[in-house]
């Protein structure tokens, strides 16, 4: 997964004339992001933000044995992830 830093690179490399305000919508736009679990799955035992079909929460993907995916979820574990993002603490 790209860092907002190297989206910002790679989106300044390929604009025509950016200004700042487009570096910033563009920044922020690429930091809102959500992944899909079909495209990527974060690392394991890193906390994310998830979403499913009715509610958000925070999770972090546990490992397991088998090729499962296992989370741990701390709210509404009833029901399945299906998009998550990273926490950035910097």
């Amino acid at each position: 997964m790209k860092t907002i830093e190297q989206a910002a690179i790679e989106w300044m490399h390929n604009a025509d004339e950016p200004t700042w305000e487009d570096c910033f919508e563009s920044g922020a736009a690429f930091a809102q992001q959500w992944i899909s679990v079909y495209d990527e799955l974060p690392e394991i035992d890193i906390q994310v933000l998830y979403k499913n079909k009715t509610h958000y929460g925070v999770a972090f993907r546990v490992h397991s044995i088998d090729d499962t995916v296992n989370w741990n979820i701390f709210q509404y574990p009833d029901n399945q992830i299906t998009h998550w993002r990273p926490i950035e603490l910097k």
